[in-house]
């Protein structure tokens, strides 16, 4: 997995989803198939992830210096309103949301060398703005 540098909370958190799809080869995305080809940093980029209408009760629980290790638990809202994205680079691609739902999320990043190796994600589908499990 090629090391990429995270700019924002907000894109560390997509760009989460987007490094596990092309890790397992599973669609957990839910940009349309047709768009998945492009690498993460450069979908996001584009703007295809103008389909998360809000992450929050963000929190790291465990920032483990010596390791190396951080765990995130985000929770990213969908609201279904997005149906295509207007990248940046002139193309317009349908989204595939169509009803709303929310993504809490459980993430845990390796960092080495100021920059993220490796990323470990379980994604729980739940209904659109259910409250976090996490206290």
């Amino acid at each position: 997995m090629e090391l990429e540098r995270r700019r924002s909370p907000r894109a560390a958190a997509v760009w989460t989803t987007v490094s596990m799809q092309r890790r397992t080869g599973h669609s957990i995305s839910p940009v349309s198939h047709r768009s998945t080809r492009s690498g993460g940093q450069n979908r996001l980029q584009l703007g295809y992830f103008i389909f998360v209408t809000e992450i929050r009760e963000r929190r790291c629980p465990l920032i483990d210096e010596e390791f190396g290790v951080v765990l995130s638990l985000p929770t990213l809202d969908h609201a279904a309103t997005v149906h295509e994205a207007h990248l940046t680079d002139g193309r317009t691609v349908p989204i595939g949301v169509r009803q709303p739902f929310t993504w809490q999320i459980a993430e845990l990043f390796k960092v080495t060398r100021d920059q993220i190796a490796q990323i470990e994600v379980v994604l729980n589908k739940v209904p659109y703005r259910m409250p976090s499990h996490w206290p």
